[in-house]
């Protein structure tokens, strides 16, 4: 079984491929969940719906530590 995604995960595919998951853009991750291309980062995102959206519509990311 893969190893589960955290914020200090690596992205593993795409345009941020290799940065840390908290510091991947949540457009970016909620456009891969809208277009149903999220693959093995899908459960990270539905874990952090609500943030994400929030995220999107401030500007803010909450995921930084």
């Amino acid at each position: 079984m893969p190893e589960s995604i955290t914020d200090n995960s690596k992205m593993p595919f795409g345009k941020f491929k290799d940065y840390p998951m908290a510091n991947v853009p949540a457009d970016y991750l909620l456009f891969l969940h809208d277009t149903n291309r999220a693959g093995r980062v899908a459960d990270y995102i539905k874990a952090d719906l609500d943030v994400l959206i929030k995220e999107g519509k401030t500007g803010k990311n909450k995921r930084l530590k």
